[in-house]
């Protein structure tokens, strides 16, 4: 063996590798790593992170700990922002179980790629030693790493650093809605649609969470809505929200899209998604919708906001009376006020002094309810 591969094996950066005739670039695959008293390992992923993050992005780090010891090496790669070091460095070990955020314990130090979107951890440069407490936190599983960047400061992709060998969790199975269930997302945005699931299970008893993702394709290569479930076997999708989603695809009034929903389930480290269901929607009852849009035509400015005022244009065509409401995503009323809408253009100022989130405009006139409008605090 040469130096240079002898120098290479002790920084951790040799990996053994086999090779399949259905997976070329190597079907598994295996880190060499130092003799020491403990190993863990973290996948980091935006699955993972908290709140969820929708990020083609991955990493991993393996994790030695000699004594009080604790050494880190590996890397992260195909960040959608760039590595952000203005975060406290970027690069974080946290104290926290799987779907919380808390305090920082160590500062990790990577060497990162000139566009920002990539890097690797050297072990020589992320050796630390940590308090018999530090040490106690991290057999408990109570540590995470984290990576942050320009487009996620809280965290684009994190994993739970859990012991080795980590086995994967079960696959979920989705029992509402059914594959094949046709749903018109027409009526009220605060209306919801019902996700329910089987529970996956451990192999190593970790705590479980799940997420739900619902793409435009099988493959999920088009994730187009993420939510954080927890440890429900349940969550809901507001029709305002699954009619956003076809509006921002293309769909126009009386008119379909198939999309695809499946459940992630994570101990925060590893993750393994249930099979897909197929679930055509179409948005509302259209004709009457449609007419009723071009007498009454809504916009809101700005739809996003950092918490200002936000102003709602209506430009009518004719004159009614009417109700604004206010509704978080959840469905919950906010705010409502009652208006008489005259022809030519108004305006509606609504303060937006609420968390960070997604909230919809609904305008109720005497001829029916138009579209929601989507506003969101970021």
């Amino acid at each position: 063996m040469s130096d240079g591969f002898l120098d290479s094996l002790r920084k951790r950066q040799v990996y053994t590798n086999i090779h399949t005739l259905g997976v070329q670039a190597g079907e598994v695959r295996g880190q060499l790593m130092p003799l020491a008293v403990s190993y863990f390992h973290s996948t980091l992923m935006g699955v993972n992170a908290t709140p969820v993050v929708n990020t083609t992005a991955l990493g991993g780090a393996k994790l030695e700990l000699n004594g009080n010891l604790l050494t880190v090496s590996g890397s992260f790669a195909d960040l959608v922002g760039q590595f952000d070091a203005n975060v406290m460095g970027g690069a974080h070990i946290h104290v926290g179980a799987a779907g919380q955020s808390t305090g920082l314990v160590r500062t990790l130090t990577p060497t990162v790629s000139p566009d920002l979107q990539s890097g690797f951890f050297v072990a020589a440069q992320n050796s630390f030693t940590l308090t018999n407490a530090e040490v106690n936190q991290l057999r408990n599983e109570n540590y995470y790493l984290n990576i942050h960047t320009t487009l996620e400061a809280n965290g684009e992709i994190r994993g739970q650093i859990l012991p080795e060998i980590n086995y994967f969790p079960t696959a979920s199975q989705l029992t509402a809605p059914l594959s094949g269930a046709m749903v018109n997302v027409g009526g009220l945005p605060t209306q919801q649609l019902m996700v329910n699931w089987l529970p996956s299970t451990d192999p190593d008893g970790n705590l479980i969470v799940y997420v739900v993702q619902v793409a435009t394709d099988v493959d999920f290569n088009n994730i187009i809505y993420l939510k954080e479930a927890g440890e429900s076997l349940f969550t809901t999708i507001t029709y305002g929200e699954l009619d956003a989603l076809l509006v921002d695809n293309g769909i126009g009034f009386n008119g379909s899209l198939a999309l695809y929903t499946r459940i992630v389930a994570t101990d925060a480290s590893n993750a393994t998604a249930s099979e897909a269901v197929n679930v055509v929607y179409t948005r509302g009852p259209s004709a009457a919708n449609e007419v009723l849009s071009q007498q009454f035509e809504l916009s809101v400015l700005p739809n996003i906001t950092s918490g200002q005022a936000v102003m709602l244009q209506i430009n009518a065509s004719k004159t009614s009376a009417a109700q604004v409401f206010l509704i978080n995503e959840t469905g919950q009323l906010l705010e409502s006020r009652s208006l008489d809408i005259q022809l030519g253009g108004q305006t509606q100022q609504f303060e937006m002094n609420y968390p960070a989130g997604v909230y919809y405009l609904s305008v109720k006139t005497a001829e029916g309810t138009l579209p929601a409008q989507q506003v969101i605090i970021q």
